[in-house]
């Protein structure tokens, strides 16, 4: 055995012996396998004594009908040689039959764990040749598999390709469509619906739309209004915070909603809900046991701002990434960076907004330069603007676009050469919108842009402090932390207003420097120059081209979203359920997501919920 060693192969549990010595001397012929041998097994020593003379004379005849048999067998089977010489054993593995695993059930997080578990242990085990059986087998071989004639080297196994980066879903070609699905909405902001709405119309989904607004009959929704008129407990006073702002219990209303709906019947037709703006809203719809569909899009802790809330929202948060149907995402990188910070959150993929409604598209007939977005243009920054454009003497003429457009179509903005951002926040869906219509912009540079918001605040949606217009230098709860030495995802807290160099390494993260084709200006005399010399119908024509590609990425996205939170369920199933029907509200969070909710003990905040049952450490860095 000395020039042998016992190898354990990458593959499987068993240990194969190969030779791994190359000048060891060839091994000497072994006595055949019983499975294979042509003889009678023998009772006793001393037949086979008195056999050895006559078999040492026909062992090279019985080497030669084995070896014929074996050729035999493979022109039948087309197996290939090296696989029936390899020592590697083909197994049996059994896995446990999980109760209706007929079906994948989204209600219960330990059911669907371990019902994709198990889906992983069989795609495993089909790509190395394991042989796969749900039930249990009693008969099963447990022996040492037979060896082959010969102690060969297998060849090597072939190098396996690197995995593929982390994505919402496989190419389009790998999953089947899904249609007909009901969402449920009750968002606080009409634009990033009315773009879903969009789109999944595109894909044969359904959203209904019971919104929050207060501009649900405007913009997008004018000719169809979405305004929530038969909405019960929630409302434009409690929806977004639940409670929390006043010091109320969010607890109370949680259970009053889910009352309110379990039997009902619109809401029995839901299979998803999406919660975009506010999206905490969704621990209203977590008792409801249908997977969650979250995208940030204002940073995320919208009416949870006191450390308490804000805390509970986290443990939420990552119980509701727990479930492997439910998606967390953003519509921008920065927020997506955000929630990681705060959470610890290892997956917050940036799923965009699109804004393809607006039925417009670049094509100037007029000569001056829109300065944007709609609002929040800071006064002191608009006038220097002006003063460079004097001072340069040139005929370029720029206007702010609510100066020169109290109301305005979308076509009215398409006909201007170019929009100059002066921004408020750094993901504004009136941006999405001047994209998609391949409008060329012009954005001042990060560090131009952290230089104006320390003089200027002109980022003054930046933060929910600064919306309060009580800026502060550091957040109410502390980032996560992760490791021995507890270091922290990124090195600025994002809240921290009173850093410059803090505020530069953000806002790095905005729409306006992640997206190409969009010019950057160090000074607003540099962007006169810029205007005056860049070919602006070859820079829409670049970020059309953009668009096109940014819309295929964005459908095979959803498509495999929905593959994600549908696989296995039929439309209209999780509303079925009479199991869930039968629960108390703490007995649906239970059972859903495992929690073991409070009474909110002295009646402020929730921070007597349990979470003690959930292992975060699955779904963090």
């Amino acid at each position: 055995m000395s020039a042998r060693r016992k190898h354990r192969s990458n593959s499987n549990s068993f240990e194969n012996e190969v030779d791994e010595e190359a000048g060891s001397p060839p091994l000497s012929p072994q006595p055949l396998p019983l499975a294979l041998s042509p003889f009678p097994p023998s009772s006793g020593t001393s037949q086979v004594n008195d056999r050895s003379s006559s078999n040492n004379n026909n062992f090279p005849k019985l080497v030669a009908m084995v070896m014929l048999l074996m050729v035999m067998f493979l022109v039948q089977s087309k197996q290939p040689l090296n696989e029936l010489m390899s020592t590697q054993p083909s197994t049996t593995v059994h896995l446990p039959q999980l109760p209706g695993s007929e079906s994948m059930f989204i209600g219960s997080v330990e059911e669907v764990t371990k019902k994709l578990a198990m889906e992983r242990e069989v795609l495993l085990s089909t790509s190395t040749k394991t042989k796969v059986s749900f039930a249990p087998d009693a008969n099963a071989n447990t022996e040492t598999p037979p060896q082959p004639l010969h102690q060969v080297k297998p060849p090597p196994p072939p190098t396996p390709p690197p995995p593929p980066p982390p994505q919402i879903s496989p190419p389009t070609s790998q999953f089947p469509v899904y249609k007909d699905y009901t969402f449920w909405s009750s968002d606080f902001h009409i634009s990033p619906i009315a773009d879903l709405k969009d789109i999944f119309s595109q894909l044969d989904m359904n959203i209904i739309d019971k919104s929050l607004s207060g501009h649900c009959n405007k913009g997008p929704n004018e000719k169809k209004p979405t305004c929530a008129k038969d909405l019960k407990i929630l409302d434009k006073g409690n929806g977004i915070d639940l409670g929390t702002t006043k010091g109320l219990c969010p607890n109370n209303l949680k259970k009053r909603f889910y009352d309110a709906y379990i039997n009902d019947p619109q809401m029995n037709t839901v299979d998803a809900f999406l919660c975009h703006h506010a999206s905490p809203m969704c621990e209203v719809f977590m008792s409801f046991g249908r997977p969650l569909i979250v995208v940030v899009s204002t940073r995320y802790e919208i009416g949870r701002y006191d450390t308490q809330s804000w805390t509970v929202w986290n443990d939420n948060l990552r119980a509701i990434a727990l479930n492997p149907r439910n998606i967390i995402a953003a519509n921008n990188h920065y927020d997506a960076e955000y929630v990681k910070y705060f959470t610890g959150l290892k997956e917050v993929p940036v799923i965009p907004n699109y804004c393809g409604y607006t039925n417009a598209m670049y094509s100037p007939t007029k000569s001056t330069i829109l300065i944007g977005p709609g609002r929040g243009i800071n006064d002191a920054l608009h006038n220097q603007l002006q003063s460079a454009v004097s001072a340069g003497g040139g005929g370029l003429k720029f206007k702010r676009i609510r100066d020169l457009y109290p109301r305005f179509e979308y076509s009215d903005l398409a006909s201007h050469p170019a929009i100059v951002l002066i921004p408020y926040q750094v993901s504004i869906m009136s941006i999405f919108e001047y994209y998609r219509m391949a409008i060329p912009l012009f954005v001042p540079t990060p560090s131009l842009l952290a230089k104006w918001q320390m003089e200027h605040r002109i980022l003054s949606e930046l933060t929910w402090d600064m919306v309060f217009s009580k800026p502060k230098d550091h957040s109410n709860i502390e980032g996560f932390t992760t490791g021995p030495d507890h270091h922290k995802i990124h090195p600025f807290d994002p809240n921290d207003q009173f850093s410059e160099e803090s505020i530069a390494f953000w806002v790095k993260w905005a729409d306006f420097y992640m997206w190409p084709h969009i010019i950057q200006y160090n000074s607003f005399e540099e962007l006169v120059g810029l205007i005056e010399s860049t070919d602006l119908p070859a820079v829409s024509a670049s970020i059309a081209q953009e668009n096109e590609k940014i819309m295929g990425g964005l459908l095979d996205t959803w498509k495999g979203a929905f593959d994600r939170l549908f696989n296995g369920v039929e439309k209209g199933e999780l509303g079925a359920d009479e199991i869930t029907k039968s629960l108390s509200w703490s007995e649906a969070m239970d059972r859903n997501y495992g929690i073991k909710v409070g009474n909110c003990g002295n009646g402020k905040g929730q921070g007597d919920d349990d979470f003690s049952a959930l292992n975060f450490r699955e779904v963090t860095v």
